[in-house]
């Protein structure tokens, strides 16, 4: 984030942290979003790295392939439980040449992440303040098909997306920075389904998840960009340890204070932010060539969904930004150029209100084939 989109006047502040602290987690790389998909949709599916689009496990079809229901011969429930404990650790070290505006020595460099355990999103309750060593789910479904009948028909529980880590056992984990706490969870409540039976070998299907989405985030935040870390290097210079009694007819570079000098690897503030989408709906199609037990393809669209998700923010700040700017506007120069960035003469140390986001769940298309060289 620039700096002056980081100095905009009171909510819109707080707004656009928001929106760059989620967008940070969710597009920092392709790998996080495929990360968090598919890991407690399916116990059997999982064991053969989800690689089932033409071989769909039973009822789990649902998610997999619709059209593999077409298979199941009689009414069928089935009952599973999954648990995962998820500990992502990191090292931090200082690349070669390293230089934010001046600044070499970041606090992080050398440092490692420290404990980690699972946290989740139970829907209308919100996330739990336990820290939990294992986070469990547990998924139903039912299907329907009368004998003679080219139709099957079935709903299921599942959970098709997940993430929960909590590293709040220790305050000064490096990895706060990344999310103190972070759960992202989409719970399929709802999937009425069908699969039709065209041929004894080709079957049809389509399946409507209706999912809860939850998203929760609790991070530490900071701004290591060159713009911040020259200014901070400027108000070294011009203020000294005492300030420069000239700077009140400049630009109030000193008028905050030790305080208001500007650190590209200090904290700037902390925000939480919990919110949810209680019915999100999306669609599966699939169609399964099965012309003998030993071979199949199969293919699979399942669409994708913008989810608006609505809560509550909170966004507490650190006195740099707010002692920067009060300083800029007591001096003589300072408003003319913080108006023409459109710096506001004050940021509240604390913010909270309604927040809304709009969170991608990704399409996604599958063609797979089954081959059983032996029986």
């Amino acid at each position: 984030m620039s700096q002056e989109t980081s100095a905009r006047a009171g909510p819109r502040f707080a707004h656009a942290t928001l929106a760059a602290a989620a967008l940070a987690l969710l597009a920092h790389d392709d790998a996080r979003a495929a990360f968090t998909e598919n890991l407690g949709t399916s116990p059997v599916a999982m064991s053969l790295g989800n690689a089932v689009t033409a071989d769909p496990p039973g009822i789990d079809a649902i998610h997999f392939n619709p059209a593999g229901l077409a298979r199941i011969t009689h009414n069928t429930k089935s009952d599973s439980i999954f648990g995962a404990s998820i500990k992502p650790y990191a090292s931090f070290t200082k690349p070669a040449g390293f230089d934010i505006g001046g600044w070499t020595d970041d606090p992080v460099a050398g440092t490692s992440t420290g404990p980690v355990r699972q946290s989740v999103f139970i829907p209308v309750l919100g996330v739990p303040k336990a820290r939990l060593p294992i986070a469990g789910a547990a998924g139903m479904g039912l299907a329907w098909h009368e004998a003679d009948s080219r139709w099957t028909f079935a709903t299921g529980i599942y959970i098709p997306q997940a993430v929960g880590i909590d590293r709040t056992l220790d305050k000064n984990d490096p990895a706060r920075f990344d999310g103190r706490k972070v759960v992202i969870q989409r719970l399929v409540y709802l999937s009425p389904s069908a699969a039709y039976k065209l041929t004894d070998s080709l079957s049809v299907g389509v399946s409507v998840p209706i999912a809860h989405q939850g998203f929760a985030l609790d991070t530490d935040m900071r701004f290591p960009n060159k713009l911040l870390g020259i200014i901070g290097k400027l108000q070294d210079a011009w203020c000294g340890d005492n300030g420069n009694p000239l700077d009140t007819f400049a630009f109030g570079l000193c008028g905050g204070g030790k305080e208001g000098r500007l650190r590209p690897f200090n904290k700037a503030g902390a925000m939480q932010f919990e919110m949810t989408a209680p019915a999100d709906p999306t669609i599966n199609l699939g169609v399964l060539w099965e012309p003998a037990s030993e071979f199949a393809l199969g293919a699979t669209y399942q669409s994708g969904s913008k989810t608006v998700l609505t809560g509550r923010y909170s966004f507490e700040a650190e006195p740099m930004f707010d002692k920067f700017v009060q300083g800029m506007y007591g001096s003589l120069l300072g408003p003319v150029v913080a108006s023409m960035f459109g710096f506001p003469t004050s940021i509240p140390r604390t913010q909270s209100g309604n927040a809304t986001l709009v969170l991608p769940y990704p399409e996604h298309i599958q063609i797979g084939m089954k081959f059983k060289p032996i029986r």
